[in-house]
């Protein structure tokens, strides 16, 4: 299904098959090839049980550095990274999600996955309410003040995170750094009681970005005894 919500073109859909209620996974990310292939990815966790149906949604975005940045930072380069994350997160809560409710029965559970920049911003807005988990998956927890903010703004939901095991062999000297700080916000979570997984992916940044997010997927919607049954 696509429709039009507040200037942004939306997508969503039923990935697999459910006699009832659907959670619902918001991805913070527009790429129908991307998308199509999370599906065919997910679809097998489904038949197996591993993974309970839900409904999968996303939006545009025009602006990645600016829609996705939690705070306003400019790098030594130049590029510049608006800080409009609680722009894109206000959408999502009070455009998206209603909207969505409105042509889909949902259980009410919500999820949030993105990748780098977007990951980032799946976990922040865990952090900052309305999710029931999130998926992080190889995100930008470089960003200046990020590891900071987290200990004084944990999630309330379950947080996956994922990061290529060649990623922090980069010689950016901000980028250099994703390794310890995402071993610091999978601690930092886990020592304050929350449940947080992190996987370590072979490969770099750009490896592997489907299988990496549908991983993230299944853990935070894997099926459970109180979960609906469903299969393809």
């Amino acid at each position: 299904m696509d429709f039009e919500l507040d200037g942004r073109g939306c997508r969503a859909e039923e990935i697999g098959r459910a006699s009832g209620p659907r959670p619902l996974l918001v991805m913070l990310s527009d790429d129908g090839e991307e998308w199509a292939d999370i599906k065919k990815r997910i679809l097998p966790e489904i038949r197996e049980g591993r993974c309970r149906p839900f409904v999968m949604a996303s939006f545009s975005v025009t602006d990645w550095s600016g829609e996705f940045s939690p705070w306003p930072f400019t790098e030594d380069s130049g590029r510049v990274y608006a800080g409009n994350a609680d722009k894109t997160l206000d959408f999502v809560r009070n455009s998206l999600i209603p909207a969505l409710k409105e042509r889909f029965e949902l259980t009410g559970e919500t999820y949030i996955a993105g990748y780098s920049l977007a990951g980032l911003a799946a976990l922040y807005g865990c952090c900052s309410g309305g999710f029931d988990g999130c998926a992080c998956c190889s995100g930008s927890v470089w960003y200046p003040g990020w590891t900071e903010y987290l200990s004084g703004h944990l999630p309330g939901g379950r947080v996956y995170l994922s990061l290529g095991k060649k990623e922090e062999r980069t010689r950016h000297p901000l980028m250099s750094k994703v390794g310890d700080c995402m071993r610091e916000c999978c601690r930092i979570i886990t020592h304050s009681g929350g449940e947080a997984t992190l996987f370590m992916e072979p490969g770099n940044h750009f490896y592997d970005v489907p299988g990496r997010l549908s991983r993230g997927v299944a853990w935070l919607i894997a099926a459970g005894n109180d979960g609906p049954e469903g299969t393809e």
